[in-house]
């Protein structure tokens, strides 16, 4: 039977060995082999300082004031690495992130006259003098901005909480005085910084004995604002010399 396809030729046939091989004459000689140069070291490299610039100089290193009546967007881009908070926001849909939190907060509920939630705080992380940042450290702070009466970026009083408890190390406690949306709690109170309070409180002394002297006073009126604004500005002014930090900047 025929069958229709390629032409099959013969192929080359391998050569033997030293049939028609060309071997190389045996008086050749293999290129002389050369001396490797030693290699060059390197100059030392002095440290050069890595150097960001911004478009105006930062105009307070007061927490109190720069989250306050000094916010900047110069003193932001700056400072507001230097302090935790327990949430952040994830860079393209704005979701809550755990940064000082070990895990979600609790959904707040009604617990007697008020609206509460808890959150756990990891342990383990330490402010830039080496001492742990606490559940204390959390709830000290949002207590000031709260007897201050700080606006601003200092959110904890646009929130309408009442006021914050450390109920034990890694566990604070937000009261409201009514029940709050995601713009107080999640977005607002869960997002504010947090200070160290063993380097702060024995700072706030005097401005808190100011504060005291506001009991029995009219809220709004003039020697009650007059006072308030007296001990906002004593806050504002505080040095900052030596601060515990926390972050990649400080």
């Amino acid at each position: 039977l025929c069958a229709c396809g390629p032409e099959v030729t013969d192929l080359p046939q391998p050569t033997q060995a030293g049939a028609s091989a060309t071997t190389a004459p045996s008086n050749t000689k293999s290129p002389a082999a050369t001396d490797e140069p030693a290699p060059t070291a390197k100059p030392a490299v002095a440290d050069v300082p890595y150097r960001i610039a911004v478009l105006s100089d930062m105009t307070t290193r007061n927490v109190w004031d720069s989250f306050g009546p000094g916010a900047s967007t110069w003193n932001s881009v700056v400072q507001n690495a230097y302090y935790p908070t327990l949430y952040g926001q994830s860079v393209k849909r704005f979701d809550l992130v755990a940064f000082l939190a070990a895990d979600w907060a609790a959904t707040p509920v009604q617990e007697g006259d008020f609206w509460v939630s808890t959150v756990p705080i990891r342990p383990g992380v330490y402010w830039s003098d080496g001492t742990e940042v606490t559940a204390e450290d959390a709830a000290w702070t949002a207590n000031m901005a709260l007897q201050f009466q700080l606006g601003g970026n200092w959110g904890y009083v646009d929130a309408g909480l009442d006021h914050a408890e450390a109920l034990d190390k890694y566990t604070v406690k937000y009261y409201y005085a009514a029940q709050p949306g995601l713009a107080q709690h999640e977005y607002g109170t869960l997002l504010g910084p947090i200070v160290s309070k063993p380097y702060w409180e024995p700072k706030l002394a005097d401005a808190l004995g100011l504060l005291a002297g506001l009991s029995g006073l009219d809220p709004a009126g003039d020697e009650y604002q007059a006072k308030l604004a007296e001990a906002q500005g004593m806050l504002s002014a505080l040095p900052s010399d030596g601060e515990p930090l926390l972050g990649p900047y400080n």
